[in-house]
C-alpha cells in the first residue's frame, strides 16, 4: 500500500463568510477529529483525537499531531 493510500490527499480551503467574525467546527475524518477554527486573521486546526495526519490548507503542508493547535 502506498503512502497516498495509507494517507490520501486532504486539501482544505476554509473561508469565513465577510459578516461573520468566527467560526468553529468539527471534522471526522479516517477516525480523527479535527477542530477547524476560522476568524478574519487566522485558521486553526487542532487534532482533538486521532493518530498525527497531514493535511494540505491553500496548498501548504501541515502535520497535526494530537493536542497541539497549528495556526495560520
Amino acid at each position: 500500500m502506498t503512502s497516498r493510500q495509507k494517507n490520501p490527499c486532504k486539501g482544505l480551503s476554509p473561508v469565513l463568510p465577510a459578516e461573520w467574525n468566527s467560526l468553529t467546527f468539527h471534522l471526522q475524518y479516517l477516525g480523527r477529529t479535527i477542530q477547524i477554527t476560522l476568524n478574519k486573521e487566522s485558521t486553526s486546526y487542532l487534532l482533538e483525537e486521532g493518530e498525527a495526519l497531514t493535511i494540505h490548507h491553500d496548498g501548504q503542508e501541515i502535520a497535526l499531531e494530537t493536542g497541539i493547535e497549528e495556526t495560520l
